[in-house]
């Protein structure tokens, strides 16, 4: 099952530059997160606001470019450093203030679903340093190679 809370502080705020998904825990994997693509839509249902272009840091290192995960190609992929699989963020630099309701997350072809995120926020900031939390997931499961959505 799917859980979903809403801060509504955040649901004032008419846009920000920087978006993140704060990842809290995977769905059991003690070595990954993984992720092939990220969208961010500014309505439910509407086009891609990241293109390949989109600049993306994530908080682990690891052996592919983060830059994977906004390159429209379900292909490639960015997999944390091993052992990191709690407190991730990924983090998406919009160049200027917009406003996010759907995050969409595919995660690796031909992986396990254990290394899909299960409790994660979505988080929203101007100068990349001061965060707020927009929507909170948990229990995220059922993870396989269709993208999944998260609206609020």
């Amino acid at each position: 099952m799917l859980a979903m809370t809403r801060v509504a502080q955040a649901m004032t705020v008419s846009g920000f530059r920087y978006w993140s998904v704060l990842v809290l825990a995977n769905n059991g994997s003690t070595a990954y997160i993984n992720c092939s693509e990220v969208e961010l839509r500014a309505s439910i249902g509407g086009p891609d606001l990241t293109t390949p272009a989109t600049p993306v840091a994530v908080s682990s290192g690891a052996v592919y470019p983060s830059s994977n995960i906004v390159d429209n190609n379900i292909g490639t992929f960015f997999i944390t450093g091993v052992n990191q699989v709690v407190n991730q963020r990924f983090t998406f630099d919009m160049g200027a203030a917009v406003s996010v309701k759907e995050l969409g997350w595919q995660i690796r072809q031909n992986s396990s679903a254990d290394q899909a995120p299960k409790n994660f926020n979505v988080q929203a900031s101007n100068d990349n340093s001061s965060w707020v939390t927009v929507a909170s997931f948990t229990d995220a499961t059922g993870w396989g190679n269709p993208m999944r959505f998260f609206s609020w």
